[in-house]
């Protein structure tokens, strides 16, 4: 008889904030459209950009991902030239991705009103809480037929 590890109360954690966020999606009805006074509109977006900026530089998950990919790129190309051109695509993909999602964001502003966002965000807020009830399941010990599976599958590829 397997026994259920400890490290799976992090799943219920994490499935409680998912659930969290998801229903604060689901409730909130943001104020989309600013007023014209361009002094308002400046700051609440330089706010916004600083309050996005800090919590990816104190979120625990990007830190670990850009550490992972950071070591593992460091491990296939020891070569700094390699790995400063490797890192260099990587960045400006990254940088080109954000400066479409501004562009087209832009474009769709015109087009999109207050109401369907709300409906986007209620539908936004649904997913998020059915990941959360899934996560949280997770961490109480479902879904261990699925991951033995899928465990078993991984140990038959790499042989």
């Amino acid at each position: 008889m397997t026994t259920h590890p400890k490290f799976y109360r992090i799943y219920i954690i994490a499935g409680f904030f998912v659930i969290i966020y998801g229903l604060f999606m689901y409730f909130s009805k943001p104020k989309l459209h600013l007023e014209n006074d361009e002094q308002l509109v400046s700051k609440k977006y330089s706010r916004t950009f600083f309050n996005g900026f800090v919590m990816n530089l104190l979120n625990i998950g990007v830190i670990v991902f850009w550490f992972v990919i950071v070591s593992s790129i460091m491990i296939k190309y020891p070569d700094p030239k390699d790995f400063i051109l490797y890192m260099g695509v990587v960045l400006i993909t990254y940088f080109s991705i954000d400066l479409a999602k501004i562009f087209l964001a832009g474009k769709l502003q015109k087009k999109i009103n207050d109401e369907m966002v709300f409906k986007i965000r209620r539908g936004v807020g649904i997913c998020l809480l059915i990941f959360g009830i899934i996560i949280s399941l997770k961490g109480f010990g479902f879904f261990k037929g699925i991951d033995k599976k899928i465990e078993n599958q991984l140990i038959q590829q790499n042989d």
